[in-house]
């Protein structure tokens, strides 16, 4: 953390789904940890959603993450309302894309002119062809954040199974775009990222190029 009043960055970081509220902790650690080891000195702060539950189901959980765009939206448009000098930057892993591009359609319906900086997706379990220019978020990636970008692996046995499974679709996370991208909007390749659940980790995860690509 910092003690600058008016940071010139804030790092937003939701978590995926089947974290509960110990998991979703050593998560932001973790990230947090990431970051420091590549000399963001920013604040972090971890954004958590109800995404644990014995008796709920995959449509479940991707609606709690819908739901919770509002709340992340809400915030965002908050702290930059209070502090205008400070860039904000989400990173996303796994389902809490789903949250993070329902936030900037947020913006969008609601007219509000609210841009974030740069949103980062890692193995982000939204469908492919729905960030293109023609799909369900691509307007409001093109208005309403400066840089998004896709960190996709291929080999990513969570969402090669799980999600396709579950949603007869291929994950933007799996295999990068499908369709024509919007302006603002590049992706890249980390295959290399050990497994699904290591993108925000520290020495096994992808978080230096992320912050490389901020620069």
């Amino acid at each position: 953390m910092t003690d600058d009043s008016e940071p010139s960055e804030l790092v937003v970081f939701v978590h995926g789904w089947k974290h509960d509220a110990v998991e979703a902790r050593a998560k932001f650690r973790k990230v947090t940890e990431a970051l420091r080891g590549q000399d963001v000195s920013a604040p972090v702060v971890g954004y958590s959603w109800d995404s644990e539950g014995e008796t709920l189901q995959w449509w479940d959980f991707v609606e709690i993450a819908d739901l919770n765009a509002d709340k992340l939206g809400t915030f965002v448009r908050d702290y930059q309302a209070a502090s205008p000098g400070t860039d904000v930057r989400v990173i996303a892993h796994s389902l809490g894309a789903k949250t993070v591009v329902e936030c900037l359609e947020f913006f969008m319906d609601r007219g509000y002119d609210t841009s974030i900086r740069s949103v980062d997706l890692l193995g982000g379990a939204v469908d492919d062809d729905e960030v293109a220019t023609g799909g369900e978020y691509g307007q409001a990636i093109a208005d309403h954040c400066e840089h998004f970008r896709n960190y996709y692996k291929t080999d990513d046995e969570t969402l090669e199974t799980d999600y396709r499974l579950a949603e007869w679709d291929t994950a933007v996370g799996h295999q990068g775009i499908e369709g024509e991208a919007p302006h603002n909007y590049e992706e890249y390749d980390v295959t290399y990222v050990t497994g699904h659940d290591d993108y925000p980790k520290p020495e096994k995860g992808c978080i230096p190029d992320v912050v490389g690509n901020w620069q």
